[in-house]
């Protein structure tokens, strides 16, 4: 069986839809900014998960999930530099004004730790 995908009309389920950097210049401040994550989760309803990719703890994942969207923050190379990737979370598109909105409000969240710089990734 041969299955065909025209990526100009499709998008891919493990394309990100919209990503951020997020930067911390004093990781002393970590557990803030993941209190702030905590926060934004609550605030717009969805499951979250924080875990330790390495024993030593210096390195994270969280995934936010809900039924329309979800959201996973990673930083794999450097302790102070983190990625944060959107993607739809089912087959329906994520309404543009929904999107902003969470982009935004996730950016005022983070920026409410000190020493945290959020900048759109290309």
């Amino acid at each position: 069986m041969q299955v065909l995908a025209n990526k100009n009309t499709t998008q891919l389920a493990d394309e990100p839809i919209y990503a951020l950097n997020v930067f911390i210049d004093d990781v002393e401040q970590r557990d803030r900014l993941f209190d702030q994550l905590r926060r934004f989760s609550d605030k717009h309803a969805f499951a979250i998960r924080i875990a330790p990719t390495t024993p030593e703890d210096k390195n994270l994942i969280s995934h936010m999930w809900r039924e329309d969207i979800k959201l996973v923050m990673v930083n794999p190379f450097e302790e102070e530099k983190y990625r944060i990737y959107f993607y739809k979370n089912s087959a329906n598109a994520v309404p543009e004004d929904i999107l902003n909105l969470l982009v935004l409000e996730l950016k005022s969240f983070l920026t409410d730790t000190p020493s945290v710089i959020v900048t759109e990734r290309k």
